[in-house]
């Protein structure tokens, strides 16, 4: 038997906080540079986009450039236990310390609605080259994420370094388009 999500998330969270400061600059400029290049990004009207926190690919340039190319962009809101929205963003001074010390929008932000997303930028704590992706338990993605998603593509960063051959799974999980990490772009088969 395998170990468990908890166990997975414990020893994802290690080599995390075990990431050398050159490695993960490095990292998060290769990163932004793979997000920048895409096609579905140069196409985003509207992008929603994680407040990086700790050993997370740094997204706070991409939301800046993002907005500096006048694209609109929104970040996670948690409306409740498991649950969130999406709330504009007029730029980096305008987030708030929210729920769990992450940055997020003012409470008054605008909610954009799913089917306005273009291209979702998606945390983890590790991924696999096939799609699965482990976050931090409380569910808030894959539960937003479910169903049907429209247009909008929806990309999960992941340093290398994160990656994992296997990570436990359950029917709750939601598969997202693409992996993107410094290294290449796991394209996923849903």
């Amino acid at each position: 038997m395998g170990l468990s999500k908890s166990e997975w998330r414990r020893i994802l969270t290690e080599r995390g906080n075990s990431l050398d400061g050159e490695y993960v600059a490095a990292s998060d400029a290769a990163i932004l540079e793979r997000i920048l290049d895409l096609d579905d990004y140069k196409r985003a009207r509207t992008l929603f986009i994680y407040v990086s926190r700790g050993f997370e690919p740094d997204t706070r340039k991409l939301i800046e450039i993002a907005l500096s190319e006048g694209k609109t962009v929104c970040v996670p809101y948690i409306t409740g236990k498991g649950t969130m929205c999406a709330k504009q963003i007029d730029g980096p001074g305008s987030l708030e310390q929210g729920r769990f010390g992450i940055l997020t929008a003012p409470a008054d932000a605008p909610v954009l609605q799913k089917e306005d997303i273009d291209l979702a930028v998606i945390p983890c704590l590790g991924a696999t080259k096939r799609g699965v992706r482990l976050g931090y338990g409380g569910g808030y993605y894959d539960r937003y994420f479910s169903g049907e998603r429209g247009k909008t593509k929806a990309y999960v960063l992941c340093r290398e370094r994160m990656t994992c051959e296997t990570l436990p799974e359950n029917g709750f999980d939601v598969i997202f388009d693409r992996i993107v990490t410094e290294n290449v772009i796991y394209f996923v088969d849903t």
